[in-house]
């Protein structure tokens, strides 16, 4: 009796030392397998790409900073014609020649519509004294009637050229006469809309004024 409890005891320790052994074979294959299935990964690493991100944002931030100064070719195009409408206005409303603004007075009118440069450039050209001269050579009062703008090209500098006709009218009570100034002007938007350049073809008001 006590052999076979002996020989049932020993086969049982037999097979628990197997099982275990068993066991452990399997726990260390299987941590075998997932350290083979999670090594690191070889990237790739590509120094030039921090240079490329930082350049690109240079780049993008330049482009920000100095967009708005690229603004002026897209200024509305009725708030410019309005603008010089306004400005030729003043130019050329003689309401009544008796007692008709100087060349000075108007030229302080028309003041605000115009760059510092091209202020001191119509000044000196005795510019604004185009209007009370008529007003004297005719003894009759003068009104602008339109102003067509046409444009010539955008520059660089983000300035616009423009030719442009203005029509007026020439009159009293008994009569009335419109003719044409052909002329050519230049806007800046840098800070606001400002004439930078106004010529006129002095030489055809004359000449329309008394054919």
């Amino acid at each position: 009796m006590d052999s076979l409890k002996n020989s049932v005891k020993q086969s049982l320790d037999e097979y628990a030392y197997k099982k275990i052994e068993v066991d452990q074979q399997a726990k260390r294959r299987l941590i075998t397998q997932i350290t083979l299935n999670h090594k690191p990964s070889k990237r790739k690493y590509f120094p030039f790409i921090p240079s490329l991100l930082a350049g690109t944002g240079a780049l993008l931030l330049a482009f920000l900073l100095f967009f708005p100064q690229l603004q002026p070719s897209s200024i509305d195009e009725d708030k410019i014609h309005q603008f010089v409408t306004e400005y030729k206005s003043i130019q050329y409303t003689i309401e009544d020649h008796i007692h008709s603004p100087s060349g000075l007075e108007i030229s302080e009118k028309v003041k605000g519509y115009l760059s510092e440069d091209a202020y001191k450039k119509q000044m000196a050209n005795r510019f604004y004294d185009t209007a009370p001269s008529i007003a004297q050579q005719t003894n009759k009062s003068i009104a602008l009637l339109e102003v067509k703008l046409e444009k010539e090209r955008e520059n660089d500098k983000g300035t616009i050229d423009y030719k442009y006709t203005s029509k007026i009218k020439i009159y009293d009570n008994e009569s009335s006469k419109e003719i044409e100034i052909k002329g050519q002007l230049t806007i800046s938007n840098e800070n606001g809309l400002k004439i930078t350049r106004d010529w006129e073809n002095q030489k055809l008001i004359q000449r329309e004024l008394f054919k």
